[in-house]
């Protein structure tokens, strides 16, 4: 009976409303990637050109396959603790431990370097008002700045859905802003007035001739592909708002908010870089995205839009490139909420199967939000903080952790009819989207696959860090598996890590 009563619930209230989740998996992928992505990216694959908004679309391939099973599954097991609580009830309760130990350990990673990096764009925005002081300031004191960012972040959280529903859909609708601003001066700006406002020809040529020319392979099928190897990247977190989804307000529409989701987010993509190309000369951004990477910085989206809005008014185009800064600032610290919400929601779900201490599945009596998960989250992000102070290279391990989180949300896809045919009959999809996924789970697979192993090729010091820091894994189940069995029996500790958790 204690066991029963110990596992009666969750205490999670469903508030989440459809905007809210559209606006979480939004807020998680967008983020501030797209104004550095989208010119740095001619560096990274020298000859794109202006086939930048195609590269976009052909990376969002895997991730809106990955994004399509997630929805699908989480509909069938509307739960809070997404991946990690349908792969072990579908699929593996080891597997699932181990995939979402991988994502926990490259989140925590991700929430230091979008805290310490958000600074460094503030003081970016700061420059661009012309408040040289603030930014000097902001530069000198980035670790206590990035640690008010942390804090700020658990506080939206630790309030309830509700008010951490009103911050992220604020900042959805300010990315929305900076979207529209973008698109609408770009796609009807005069390119040979950007050229104008720019310097002309001669300039343009002249910096071109300071990055050492232009690249071979202008517009190759080799240079585009391989820019959308690079911005399958940019699409990384389409998963998050399935962790949410025992809050969701009505959980068997989540897979069609993720659809939403997805088609919003292939769109901002599509839209803001068509624009960016459309309006200024793909060599003047290449060359001066090379030029910004041999001086150990970045060249982005507002700076490249700057002399499009040079066109208009002085004082208007100063104002509205101004904003394009913030929204940019801001679009890197939506990220964290998000990312808060999904790693506290699986930290939860752990505790609740006991596979940590069952002291972080407390839920807050007034917020109904798992405070003590958040808690623990925030002091163990602040630490790192502190010890590392600098940007990190753990955005490369992050991928390759959440490139193997998505490998397992598909072979769930590809199994669970066989493994748990009860759930895949009962679950409120119809049969043709169940064959749909089941379809979607295999191609997933293998492109996961594939690209888990070009990194592992192309860049074997992240995948080696990632292997390292996956070795706690399997011994921190084992452990807790190994205490339930003895308390329970292997038979029951088996069933508990296989039911549906209650509501």
């Amino acid at each position: 009976m204690a066991e029963e009563k110990e596992r009666s619930g969750h205490g999670l209230k469903r508030e989440l409303t459809a905007l809210g989740f559209v606006s979480t998996v939004c807020c998680t992928v967008i983020g501030g990637g797209i104004n550095v992505l989208t010119c740095m990216i001619q560096v990274k694959a020298p000859g794109v050109a202006d086939y930048v908004p195609i590269a976009f679309v052909i990376a969002a391939i895997p991730s809106l396959i990955a994004g399509f099973v997630a929805g699908a599954l989480s509909t069938a097991v509307p739960r809070a603790g997404g991946h990690y609580t349908y792969v072990s009830r579908l699929f593996d309760p080891f597997l699932a431990f181990f995939s979402s130990w991988s994502r926990f350990v490259g989140e925590v990673g991700a929430f230091v370097a979008i805290a310490i990096g958000d600074v460094a764009l503030l003081a970016a925005m700061c420059k661009f008002w012309g408040a040289a002081g603030a930014a000097k300031w902001l530069n000198s004191h980035t670790l206590e700045v990035a640690s008010l960012i942390i804090i700020f972040t658990w506080l939206v959280n630790i309030l309830g859905i509700k008010i951490y529903e009103a911050v992220v859909d604020a900042m959805f609708i300010i990315l929305l802003t900076g979207f529209f601003l973008v698109v609408g001066y770009g796609l009807a700006a005069s390119p040979s007035e950007v050229i104008k406002a720019i310097g002309g020809w001669a300039t343009i040529n002249k910096l071109v001739a300071q990055a050492g020319g232009l690249p071979k392979g202008v517009g190759s099928a080799a240079a585009i592909f391989s820019a959308a190897a690079t911005l399958v990247f940019a699409y990384v977190g389409f998963e998050t708002g399935t962790q949410a989804a025992g809050e969701v307000k009505k959980p068997h529409r989540v897979f069609r908010y993720m659809l939403i989701a997805l088609g919003v987010i292939t769109g901002y993509y599509l839209l803001y870089s068509a624009a960016v190309y459309h309006a200024v000369p793909w060599q003047w951004i290449y060359a001066k995205a090379k030029l910004a990477k041999a001086a150990g910085t970045n060249f982005t989206v507002p700076q490249a839009m700057a002399p499009v809005f040079k066109t208009l008014s002085p004082s208007v185009g100063e104002a509205i490139a101004g904003y394009v800064a913030f929204v940019a600032a801001i679009a890197l610290l939506s990220d964290l909420p998000p990312m808060f919400l999904s790693t506290s929601r699986m930290t939860f779900a752990w505790a609740h199967d006991g596979m940590i201490p069952k002291a972080l599945a407390k839920v807050h009596k007034k917020f109904r939000t798992p405070w003590a998960a958040l808690t623990f989250l925030m002091i163990l992000a602040l630490i790192l903080t502190w010890a590392v102070g600098q940007f990190l290279a753990a955005v490369d391990i992050t991928t390759v952790a959440l490139l193997f989180t998505y490998l397992f949300i598909c072979m769930t896809a590809l199994c669970w009819k066989f493994v748990r045919p009860e759930i895949y009959e009962k679950a409120p999809l119809g049969d043709k989207s169940k064959k749909l996924t089941n379809w979607f789970g295999a191609i997933g697979t293998v492109l996961s696959l594939l690209f888990l192993g070009e990194i592992a090729i192309t860049d074997p010091q992240s995948f080696y860090w990632w292997v390292a820091l996956m070795v706690p894994g399997p011994f921190i189940f084992y452990y807790a598996y190994n205490r339930t069995v003895k308390k329970l029996g292997p038979e029951k500790a088996r069933e508990r890590l296989m039911e549906i958790p209650p509501e």
